[in-house]
C-alpha cells in the first residue's frame, strides 16, 4: 500500500465511523441538524435518510451536502478588471496549491476597491467557508482560512454557512470524490450547485466530527512525514546510481586486469587534443570519441496517413522511461524500412530533439525484442560492440552536462548527429566494460529494490 491508499483508507474509516470509538454523550447529529435548520429558519431541504450509503454508528445520520451548509458561487470578474496588484484572484490551480500548502504563484488580482464593493453586495469567502472546484479535476476542496482573496465563479463551488465543522466536511467530500469517476469528470460533465447539494454525507455528532478530524490530521502529519523521507530517500537513490556510474566510467568501479586487451588496441585511431580530456583514466583504457567506435542514424519521418494499426510500431520519446522501452504508448506505421530504421536487439535508442530540454538525451538498450521496431526523426540510434557500457556512460551527468551545454537552438533542444559522434568516451578494455555493466546492474538492482519497497 502507498501513501496515496493509505491516506484512503484512513479517511474510508474516519468517514465511516471506525477511526475513533463514538461517545455515548456526545448530542446525536439529528439535534445538531435540527438546531441547523432552526438557526436557517427552514432554508434547507429535509434530511434524506433513504440512501444509507453503510450502516452507522449510532448517533450518526445522513444528509444531503444542503441540509448543512448554502452552496452557491461567486459574482463574476471580468477579464478588463484585472488589475497588476491588489486583491488576489483565484482559480482551481490555486486552490489545488493552498490545499497542498504551497506558495501560490496567482497572477491574477482585482482592486482593493472592487473586492470592498463585492464584500458588500454580494459577499466574499469567510474563515471556514469552503471552495470546490467544479470544471476540469473535479473535487479539490479547500478550507478557506482568514487572508483576502476573490475567486473564480463557476470553476469553484462556494460553501457557506456551515453550522458543522467545515474540516470534517472537506474530509467527508475528499472520501466522496476518491471515487475517480466523479473526480475526473466521468460521472459529471461538470460539477454544478444543484448536483452537490444533492450529496449524501455522513453526519456525526458534532463532538465526534472534531475527533475524527484530529485524528486524521494526526495521522495524515505522520504520512507527510513519511513522503518527505521518501523523497529524501529517492533523491539518494538517484545521487547513488550517478556515483556508482562516476565511479564506473573513471575505472574505479571494479579492478582491472593486465591480461584485458587494451582499449586502444580495438579501436586504435582517434584524434584528440589532450585539453579535451576531463580528467584522467587508467592506462589499459583510451579516450575515443563516440563517431570512432560505433555509428549513428536519425529515425524515420512518416506521415500521418502511413499511421495504422497493424504496421511497425515507432519508438518515440514517449516510449523511453526510466531507461527503458515502454510500449503502453505505441503508434504503428506501414511503410517502407530501410536496415538503418530497423532496431536491433542491443542497439540504444536516444531522444534526439524534444521541446522540453529535460528529455532530450534520455536513452534506452534495446532488449528481447518480440516484433520489428522502427523509431521516430526526433529520435536517435547508437550502434557499437561496445553498447551496453556506452548505455551507461550516456546515462551519466557528465555525459548531460556535455550536450546540454551545446544543444540548445532558438526553436527546440536538440542532440545532432554531430554532437554526438563528437562526444568523448573514456573507454576500458571490453573485457573489464562487461564487468563494469555487471558490476553497475547488480548495484541497481539493489538500488531499485529499495526503490520499491518506497513505492509499495
Amino acid at each position: 500500500m502507498n501513501t496515496k491508499q493509505l491516506r484512503q483508507k484512513i479517511l474510508d474509516l474516519a468517514i465511516r465511523g471506525k477511526l475513533v470509538p463514538q461517545d455515548p454523550n456526545d448530542e446525536p447529529a439529528m439535534a445538531l441538524l435540527e438546531r441547523v435548520r432552526a438557526d436557517k429558519k427552514g432554508t434547507y431541504a429535509p434530511t434524506t435518510n433513504d440512501k444509507m450509503l453503510f450502516d452507522a454508528p449510532h448517533g450518526w445520520i445522513f444528509c444531503n451536502l444542503e441540509n448543512v451548509c448554502e452552496i452557491t458561487s461567486s459574482k463574476r470578474i471580468f477579464k478588463d478588471e484585472y488589475v497588476p496588484f491588489g486583491v488576489p484572484f483565484y482559480r482551481t490551480k490555486e486552490i489545488g496549491e493552498l490545499n497542498r500548502k504551497e506558495a501560490i504563484k496567482t497572477e491574477l488580482f482585482i482592486s482593493e476597491e472592487r473586492y470592498e464593493v463585492i464584500k458588500r453586495d454580494y459577499g466574499v469567502p469567510n474563515e471556514n467557508d469552503i471552495l470546490l472546484s467544479a470544471v476540469g479535476t473535479i473535487g479539490v476542496s479547500w478550507v478557506v482560512d482568514n487572508r483576502n482573496f476573490y475567486f473564480k465563479d463557476g470553476n469553484l463551488i462556494w460553501l457557506k454557512n456551515l453550522l458543522i465543522d467545515a474540516s470534517y466536511i472537506k474530509n467527508a467530500l475528499d472520501w466522496i470524490f476518491i471515487d475517480t469517476e466523479i473526480r475526473n469528470g466521468s460521472a459529471y460533465s461538470a460539477l454544478t450547485i444543484e448536483k452537490l447539494k444533492k450529496f449524501i454525507v455522513p453526519l456525526p455528532p458534532l463532538a465526534e466530527q472534531r475527533r475524527i478530524v484530529a485524528a486524521i490530521e494526526a495521522a495524515f502529519a505522520v504520512i507527510d512525514e513519511i513522503e518527505r523521507n521518501k523523497a529524501d530517500l529517492q533523491t539518494a537513490v538517484a545521487a547513488a546510481k550517478q556515483k556508482i556510474l562516476s565511479l564506473a566510467i573513471r575505472g574505479k568501479l571494479v579492478a582491472q586486469d593486465a591480461r584485458d586487451e587494451p582499449a586502444g588496441v580495438l579501436f586504435p585511431h582517434s584524434i584528440i587534443e589532450k585539453e579535451e580530456i576531463p580528467f584522467d583514466v587508467p592506462e589499459s583504457w583510451a579516450w575515443r570519441r563516440l563517431g570512432d567506435i560505433g555509428t549513428t542514424n536519425i529515425g524515420l519521418t512518416y506521415k500521418p496517413t502511413d499511421i495504422c494499426d497493424d504496421g511497425v510500431p515507432v519508438m518515440r520519446s514517449s516510449n523511453i522511461k526510466d531507461g527503458r522501452l515502454d510500449f503502453s504508448d505505441l503508434v504503428r506505421v506501414n511503410t517502407p524500412l530501410t536496415a538503418a530504421l530497423k532496431l536491433n536487439e542491443g542497439d540504444i535508442v536516444i531522444c534526439a530533439r524534444n521541446g522540453s530540454r529535460h528529455l532530450v538525451g534520455k536513452c534506452a538498450l534495446v532488449k528481447k525484442m518480440t516484433e520489428p521496431l522502427t523509431f521516430g526523426a526526433f529520435m536517435a540510434v547508437y550502434r557499437s560492440i561496445c553498447n551496453h557500457y556506452v548505455y551507461y556512460f550516456l546515462s551519466t551527468d557528465i555525459f548531460r552536462s556535455i550536450f546540454q551545454s551545446e544543444g540548445i537552438s532558438t526553436q527546440i533542444n536538440q542532440l545532432t548527429q554531430a554532437m554526438i559522434k563528437q562526444t568523448l568516451i573514456p573507454l576500458p578494455p571490453l573485457a573489464e566494460q562487461k564487468r563494469i555493466v555487471a558490476a553497475v546492474e547488480a548495484a541497481f538492482e539493489q538500488l531499485d529494490g529499495v526503490a520499491y519497497e518506497l513505492n509499495t
